[in-house]
């Protein structure tokens, strides 16, 4: 049996907010960076959750669903890109309950 290093894509949700996010499962594994425990408006405590937690394990087919408060999401985004240059999004479309995919590079 041959195995793999390659891991299934994650799909990063800065932060739940009471949201069923069962539509974007088929992405990738659904997982929450800050809990309702986490401060929304500690730069400091951010920063260093998202340094800590996403950016060691970002992979390849990995996926930022924006979600929660825009402070955190911004602050997620703007943190990925440094580090990555490109963040694959998933934007939920309420017209269809579906979830699209956009690809944010930095460029208005």
């Amino acid at each position: 049996m041959v195995m793999s290093d390659k891991r299934a894509p994650i799909v990063w949700v800065p932060k739940a907010a009471g949201h069923s996010f069962a539509a974007a499962s088929h992405f990738g594994r659904i997982q929450v960076v800050f809990t309702e425990e986490d401060p929304v408006f500690s730069l400091d405590k951010i920063v260093q959750r998202i340094r800590e937690v996403v950016l060691p394990r970002w992979g390849d087919g990995d996926r930022l669903l924006l979600s929660g408060p825009a402070v955190m999401n911004a602050i997620t985004l703007a943190e990925i890109a440094k580090a990555r240059g490109t963040v694959p999004l998933l934007l939920f479309a309420a017209q269809t309950s579906t979830y699209v995919e956009r690809v944010y590079d930095g460029q208005a």
